[in-house]
């Protein structure tokens, strides 16, 4: 088991234009915007807990759509498509704790709703940046014992249902992150996600969630993901 604490957050005008559905071609007013409110961006890095929780389980097997892994069976079909080859599965847990999301529900509050808007894209954007920090990681180490990972996906993506993150979360528990799940299956503090990935020396797949999306045109997410070239 891993627990990640330390990460490099460095935050382009550009990824936040995109997060907060911009466009780059057309993106005079929204720069305007972000420069006369940059000093959120400080707010926030004082405002999050960035943390990352992460294990390698075993796969026991895969059944068309189900996966085998401890005493659950997770079922997607992209999930398995995935993982085909793989012999272990790597999942994690990651969050930046709630005080970003209370202080934008304060500015919501005192009617700043440009800041509130703001400063929930630079949680999200921040969020992004810790994933895929995360993500690197275990590609590294799986590397170190010569086996090859497929791209993350997360429950509540296209072709996994999000009910199934009960599942996730009964296998690798965040207690260490301080991470609860609601009863529709939601994770809290909000700006907490998890994902699941398979290692192994037979993977073949190169498909990546977002193929599968049917808004993947035109996710914010998406676009951010492209411009960072991941």
């Amino acid at each position: 088991m891993g627990l990640l604490t330390d990460f490099n957050i460095d935050i382009k005008k550009e990824e936040l234009i995109l997060m907060l559905g911009g466009n780059l071609d057309n993106s005079k007013k929204a720069l305007k915007i972000i420069e006369d409110k940059w000093e959120l961006i400080t707010t926030a890095k004082k405002l999050i807990n960035p943390m990352v929780l992460y294990d390698l389980y075993e796969i026991k097997r895969i059944d068309g759509s189900k996966v085998y892994i401890e005493d659950e069976q997770l079922e997607s079909k992209i999930l398995s498509s995935f993982i085909q080859g793989a012999d272990y599965a790597a999942i994690s847990f990651l969050t930046l704790g709630p005080e970003l999301e209370n202080q934008t529900d304060v500015y919501m509050k005192e009617g700043k709703y440009i800041d509130a808007y703001m400063l929930d894209g630079i949680g999200t954007v921040c969020l992004q940046k810790i994933g895929n920090q995360a993500y690197d990681t275990i590609v590294n180490q799986a590397s170190l014992m010569g086996l090859k990972c497929s791209s993350p996906i997360s429950p509540g993506q296209a072709g996994w249902n999000v009910d199934e993150q009960r599942k996730i979360f009964n296998i690798l528990t965040p207690e260490k992150l301080s991470i609860t799940l609601t009863a529709s299956n939601l994770l809290m503090p909000k700006k907490s996600v998890s994902f699941v990935l398979g290692t192994g020396k037979n993977l073949s797949s190169t498909k990546k969630a977002c193929d599968f999306c049917p808004f993947n045109q035109t996710c914010p997410g998406k676009k951010v993901r492209d411009y960072q070239g991941r």
